[in-house]
């Protein structure tokens, strides 16, 4: 009977440890996986909810720029504003005016793009005033209307892709990322 009191002993301290060993094993290493799978559980159900407003925010937004480029390069610019029987001038301060209050319109959609794209639509927004002031220079004082068209679309006609044409792809391109 002395014998078996060491022994027993022995089998009762191993299977503390062993205990002791799967609980420490429990509570450092199990927990905290189950812990943080239920976090990401919760944090992909908030991201699922917020796709959920952000993604059609960030569709129109980019819909509105890509009308909004579509409406300030040279040829749609031209053909919705003409106003036979203007002066050059008076044309030129109604398509710098149009092309900037359009932007101005469509300002608040940047929250939705990639700054880069973003870049690249204020660049095409520039570009199409550079080109408007460009042409109206290259005029007499008593140009019409219909020269100060003709010169924008000639200067236009020269670059081979227009930066608004880069502006729209690189807006579908943001598209297709999200």
């Amino acid at each position: 009977m002395q014998m078996i009191w060491p022994f027993l002993i022995q089998v009762i301290i191993l299977f503390v440890m062993i205990g002791g060993i799967i609980f420490l094993i429990y509570h450092y290493i199990v927990l905290p996986v189950l812990k943080s799978r239920k976090d990401l559980a919760h944090m992909e159900q908030a991201l699922t909810e917020e796709q959920k407003v952000l993604v059609p925010l960030r569709l129109q937004a980019c819909e509105r720029f890509i009308l909004y480029l579509e409406r300030i390069s040279p040829n749609n610019l031209l053909l919705r504003i003409n106003q036979p029987g203007q002066s050059a001038r008076e044309f030129q301060s109604t398509l710098l005016r149009t092309i900037r209050e359009e932007f101005d319109y469509n300002l608040s959609q940047q929250l939705y793009v990639s700054p880069e794209t973003w870049e690249l639509i204020r660049h095409a927004k520039e570009e199409a005033i550079s080109l408007v002031n460009r042409a109206a220079a290259a005029l007499p004082e008593n140009a019409n209307s219909s020269d100060l068209s003709r010169i924008i679309l000639d200067l236009s006609m020269e670059k081979h892709k227009l930066p608004a044409s880069k502006a729209i792809e690189a807006v579908k391109q943001e598209i297709r990322l999200r």
